[in-house]
């Protein structure tokens, strides 16, 4: 047989409501990070583009997806850490459209 124990305190709803919205922000201040490692990315892969090719070696597939993943690691790195501010800059213009 199953026992229930109801001895478990429970948490009234303002902190219930508080948890929400701060899960909320927590989720937008991510998604705001990860739109600025996009744009970082798409940036680096920019200045590899205009970087003129030449050399002993001719470039090859496994060089590009390596150079590929690396911009997007490197991306991530510096939206999550520091990063340029773009997403800390879209995550309180956010923030003030929420409020107003």
């Amino acid at each position: 047989m199953v026992k229930i124990d109801n001895t478990a305190p429970q948490i009234p709803l303002k902190h219930q409501v508080g948890n929400a919205e701060e899960k909320k922000e927590a989720e937008l201040r991510n998604a705001c990070e990860e739109f600025e490692a996009i744009i970082l990315e798409k940036l680096l892969a920019g200045m590899r583009e205009s970087i003129p090719e030449g050399g002993i070696f001719e470039k090859s597939f496994s060089e590009d997806m390596f150079q590929s993943m690396y911009d997007q690691e490197l991306a991530q790195e510096l939206a999550h850490s520091r990063g340029t501010g773009l997403g800390e800059l879209l995550f309180n213009q956010i923030m003030e459209k929420q409020k107003a």
